[in-house]
């Protein structure tokens, strides 16, 4: 849109206003002008990665989507998001449509869809990751050839289906799942059955009023085992004989989506719904898998859940970018203070405290290149060997870096709002909206605190094996050792802040806790009795810690070769990209200042790095803007008045609160304002 275009678009937009008019505010236009030009293509392509085209042509198809409409949603009835989002998912499946033989071609493809859905929201992106992802990958991975034709149904949206594991009493704990499925050798079918009320299925995704097909995951005494199964009839949408189904209600945001619980009442299935891959039962009624270990199996059949979680890293990613986007612009735009007075973005104050945000968003997408590019090099792998340890290292990696992004979207969404000040509390920013999506992700797909459980478990078996005389399996933690000494502090100056030194120290950091760990797990066995009470009482400053440094460090790594890529593709960004990994380590020190008292760090060399972490926003702050809105998404798809591209945030936010309903009427209940008047004068 071309200045004049948008100053004429002010101007209609006034004539029926009672507010005076406001002229073409150009603060925006004019800030961005400060920064030298860059190879924007290039930065975006190398930002978004392999499937930047697949991004660029979903964006462009949908920007003038009636279905893209963040006002229609956000002030519309549970029952018209439902519909609107699932209107958005058929949207987007005829633009980028997926095969099985597409999807096992390439198994990152399916990610970039689902990135496009969740530039909108979050529910949109939600919809399509339990259908595409938990329904339709857990039936490639424990599915055998009878169950393809559900799979090409799937695909084509024939089949709607939904991902039943959580239950009212249990979530984390999928070993102690209450429904129950019994095998009956004479009709060869299974009865299944909620027996209790914490058994009902809860939470369902798509269950509420889309699902016709459901994933089931029951817990008998064989373990936990996953069944295919209708639940609402293909024709006339009613529940299924001995299935019911129901809405789970209002939630704190994504009401775009229809969680539903599912109650079972003897209901019989055909022994081919089960996925028997990994578990079967002959004609004789014998139970048989090719995995004995009922712990193992169980993590085999929840491998479905592994495009789940790369789906819930790529939502926080988006939710923090889209956030960022909205106060960025508002912040260059908002002027406060002084003579003339200047924008707030300006403030050495407000640059502290968006910047290092800006920063974790580049870390969760580095860290997303790195997972694509495991999967891709890998799946083929995965497939045939659900034991290898390469799936142990990105199950373990996936579940740290799950849990960091979508921390650093929920605080880093947070901050943003409250850098808008009393304007980011409106519905019309949008990021209460997208706080409240990025809220969910701490829990979807695994809770947090119990999820780095599995990534520290996995450092501490590494160390096991070496305590055993065995080798080390594992690709990220070659540096790992028992005999680790703690060298002197390295960075003690600028020349000291290299990408080695970083590295050195993380090296050192991660040794020093796993250590530390080792040892108070050695201290709880003389304490507890049990296995569970020695672990759990391993975990605060400890176990969780050793998790969450491993995944900072393996994101700072991930970061430094995106950020040299970039950096090699465009001298333009080659002086400000680089400081955007060395600022994200030095905020992660400065949150987390045990690291200079664990490595012997002096207090003169503290100060140097939170100067130098002052420097650095500065800096990076200068050139923040631009880079944000190159990588930024369209404004449909933002749907916050203070994000547009224009920069009219006033003229806009005054337009939309015009538009609600009643702006400029006496409340209906005048009557009672009356009443209260009349006694108090009395």
């Amino acid at each position: 849109m071309t200045s004049n275009m948008r100053r004429l678009d002010v101007i209609r937009n006034h004539l029926s206003s009672k507010f005076p008019t406001m002229p073409f505010d150009d603060t925006l236009e004019k800030y961005r002008q400060r920064t030298p030009s860059f190879n924007k293509d290039s930065l975006f392509a190398i930002y978004m990665g392999s499937h930047h085209k697949l991004i660029r042509m979903l964006r462009e198809s949908s920007k003038n989507s009636p279905l893209i409409n963040h006002t229609a949603y956000t002030f519309g009835s549970r029952e018209d998001k439902h519909q609107q989002i699932y209107r958005i998912v058929g949207e987007i499946y005829t633009k980028a449509p997926l095969t099985y033989e597409q999807d096992l071609q390439d198994p990152t493809k399916k990610l970039s869809i689902l990135q496009a859905l969740c530039e909108f929201d979050i529910a949109s992106g939600t919809r399509c990751i339990v259908h595409m992802s938990l329904y339709i990958d857990t039936i490639q991975n424990l599915g055998t050839a009878k169950h393809r034709t559900r799979i090409d149904r799937a695909y084509k949206l024939l089949d709607y289906g939904s991902f039943a594991m959580t239950e009212l009493g249990h979530g984390s704990n999928v070993a102690g799942l209450e429904v129950i499925a019994n095998y009956d050798k004479k009709t060869r079918e299974f009865i299944i059955n909620s027996p209790t009320k914490t058994s009902a299925k809860w939470w369902i995704g798509a269950v509420g009023k889309t699902a016709n097909m459901s994933l089931i995951i029951d817990g008998d005494n064989k373990g936990v085992h996953v069944f295919l199964i209708q639940i609402r009839d293909f024709d006339t949408h009613e529940a299924c004989k001995g299935v019911i189904l129901g809405d789970c209600g209002e939630k704190n945001e994504l009401n775009g989506i229809d969680n539903g619980f599912i109650i079972f009442n003897n209901y019989r299935v055909p022994y081919d719904c089960l996925l028997d891959k990994y578990s079967m039962i002959n004609e004789e009624g014998k139970y048989k898998s090719p995995i004995k270990n009922k712990q193992k199996r169980l993590g085999i059949m929840l491998a479905g859940l592994l495009r789940g979680r790369f789906a819930v890293s790529s939502a926080s990613e988006i939710s923090l970018r889209n956030a960022l986007t909205i106060a960025l612009r508002f912040g260059a735009i908002r002027k406060q203070f002084g003579e003339p007075e200047k924008s707030i973005l300006d403030y050495q104050t407000h640059r502290t405290r968006l910047i290092p945000h800006f920063c974790r968003m580049f870390a969760i997408r580095s860290g997303l290149h790195y997972l694509l590019s495991y999967l891709r090099t890998n799946s083929i792998l995965f497939y045939k060997d659900p034991e290898c340890e390469e799936l142990n290292e990105l199950h373990a990696i996936l579940s740290v870096f799950k849990s960091l992004a979508s921390t650093y979207a929920f605080n880093g969404i947070q901050e943003c709002r409250e850098s808008t000040g009393g304007h980011g509390y409106s519905a019309h920013s949008g990021l209460a909206r997208l706080r409240g999506t990025a809220d969910v992700l701490m829990t979807w797909e695994g809770d947090n605190t119990v999820l780095v459980q599995q990534t520290s478990k996995y450092i501490l078996k590494q160390i096991q094996r070496l305590l055993k005389g065995a080798k080390n399996t594992s690709t990220t933690l070659q540096f790992v050792r028992l005999d680790y000494e703690i060298s002197l502090w390295p960075i003690n100056s600028l020349q000291d802040l290299t990408t080695e030194n970083i590295i050195k120290v993380y090296q050192g950091y991660i040794n020093c806790i796993a250590k530390q760990t080792m040892q108070k797990l050695q201290e709880n066995i003389q304490k507890y009795d049990n296995t569970t009470d020695v672990w759990n009482n391993s975990q605060s400053s400890y176990a969780q810690t050793l998790a969450s440094v491993y995944g900072e460090f393996l994101y700072y790594q991930e970061m430094v070769i995106m950020c040299k890529s970039i950096a090699n593709n465009d001298r333009s960004l080659a002086s400000i990209i680089m400081k955007i990994p060395e600022l994200y380590v030095i905020d992660c020190w400065e949150r987390r200042q045990r690291v200079y008292v664990d490595l012997g760090c002096k207090a003169e060399n503290c100060a140097f790095l939170r100067d130098r972490h002052i420097e650095l926003c500065n800096e990076i702050g200068n050139w923040v803007l631009p880079i944000i809105e190159t990588l930024a998404s369209c404004d449909n798809f933002i749907g916050s008045v203070y994000g547009y591209t224009d920069g009219q945030a006033y003229n806009r936010l005054i337009e939309a609160v015009e538009k609600e309903q009643g702006v400029y009427e006496k409340p209906t209940w005048l009557s009672d304002i009356r009443n209260v008047r009349k006694a108090a004068s009395s």
